[in-house]
């Protein structure tokens, strides 16, 4: 692969300019979930408002990490009556709007069937 011309760099080659850096990452199993999972604050890329039509991102904070939990997105137009959003099943959510809109996410531990809902977020 090449961009403009230049071959893109290989693993011990030999630099002469531009910057490298040098990355080590270690992946640990989660320990499973046995009892009611905390969901946290709801996050968003665009609060406290969003351009309408444009994309943005969900995500929590301060919610429980373990394996075994499910994730459950919601919307509400007015934060009192809340929907699930079709396909919204991960710890973060890609979406748009064209009103105002809150967001919370229902988080379950598969194993005890407990759940938590996060603190929504008006976007």
């Amino acid at each position: 692969m090449t961009c403009e011309g230049i071959a893109a760099p290989t693993p011990c080659q030999v630099y002469t300019y531009g910057e490298t850096e040098d990355w080590l990452i270690a992946v640990t199993a989660t320990t499973a979930c046995s009892a009611a999972p905390v969901a946290g604050t709801t996050i968003s890329s665009a609060s406290p408002s969003a351009c309408s039509g444009v994309n943005f991102n969900l995500s929590l904070s301060g919610s429980s990490i373990a394996s075994g939990l499910t994730y459950q997105w919601q919307s509400s137009p007015t934060g009192s009556v809340y929907t699930n959003i079709a396909g919204a099943n991960s710890i973060s959510l890609v979406t748009s709007q064209t009103t105002t809109t809150y967001y919370q996410c229902v988080v379950t531990c598969t194993a005890s069937g407990m759940s938590s809902t996060s603190t929504p977020v008006s976007v």
